[in-house]
């Protein structure tokens, strides 16, 4: 299953906000939730129309660890991811922010991936990079590049798509929320991570259509007793 990494810009801007105001380079987990949506698709070579589902991993939020959970050959350490975030349902990722370095997977990098798949079934991993953007010229200026990859697969970098500036919503059916869904007592993140939002979605806009016309309504009828009013 391919998966899509989405995430707002506010969540991007502060991790990377927080990558670079550590004073060394940090790691953490990535914390959301697992969802998807289906349209309906038509091509050239047909006229009926087919159900296209697409898989995303939504992220909420990060957590900054201060211990690594995995030990020099990237085995995980139960123990301490436990201890550290006791939801592991909404763990869907993990992240390392290094200086200097290429975006790229290093061998203990693939290890802990390794590790991560066969205690946690689903994730991406980020790595994170920034570098000096005019050299030893001007040391206030960092460049940052980063990239996702699906932690099962070294080889399968994930399309990242960064919300409210690429997507509009216009067309509101096909809108995802990409904010946190408010949890009762008996909901969890393994039951929403299965559930489309797009239904929700849809009857917020139907509500806010609801009461537009119920204003302009209203607006209209105060509009001709005022008209009456000044031709009576």
């Amino acid at each position: 299953m391919a998966y899509s990494v989405r995430l707002s810009g506010t969540v991007l801007s502060s991790l990377l906000y927080e990558c670079a105001n550590s004073k060394i380079d940090i790691e953490g987990f990535l914390l959301g939730v697992l969802s998807y949506k289906t349209t309906l698709t038509n091509d050239d070579s047909s006229e009926q129309a087919y159900e296209r589902r697409e898989d995303f991993i939504i992220i909420h939020g990060y957590q900054i660890l201060k211990e690594k959970p995995y030990d020099n050959q990237g085995n995980i350490n139960k123990t301490l991811v436990q201890a550290q975030q006791k939801d592991l349902t909404s763990i869907v990722g993990y992240f390392k922010f290094r200086r200097q370095t290429d975006v790229s997977l290093s061998v203990r990098d693939q290890l802990w991936m390794q590790s991560y798949s066969r205690n946690i079934p689903h994730g991406c991993i980020a790595i994170i990079s920034s570098t000096l953007s005019n050299g030893l010229t001007d040391k206030s200026t960092h460049s940052y590049e980063f990239a996702f990859w699906d932690m099962k697969s070294a080889d399968t970098r994930l399309p990242i798509d960064i919300t409210n500036m690429t997507e509009s919503t216009l067309g509101y059916k096909n809108f995802m929320s990409n904010t946190p869904y408010k949890l009762s007592e008996e909901s969890s993140n393994f039951a929403l991570a299965t559930i489309s939002p797009s239904s929700l979605i849809i009857k917020q806009y139907d509500s806010m259509y609801q009461q537009s016309i119920q204003a302009l309504r209203a607006a209209t009828h105060r509009f001709s007793l005022k008209r009456a009013e000044f031709h009576g």
